[in-house]
């Protein structure tokens, strides 16, 4: 379902052809770091304080 929404919005924010090549940077760069965090479950894990210290 993401990865449609991300299909969906260069053509709403109608990007330039410039503006292309970072785009399709962000969307590896989000892609690679959301696929490979385990960190929700190390959140879960922390009390307050220790998560309210890495925030």
């Amino acid at each position: 379902m993401m990865e449609q929404h991300h299909k969906q919005l260069p053509e709403a924010l109608k990007l330039t052809p410039e503006q292309e090549p970072a785009w399709n940077k962000l969307m590896e760069t989000g892609a690679q770091a959301s696929a490979g965090s385990g960190e929700a479950e190390d959140w879960t894990k922390l009390k307050a304080p220790e998560r309210a210290e890495k925030m």
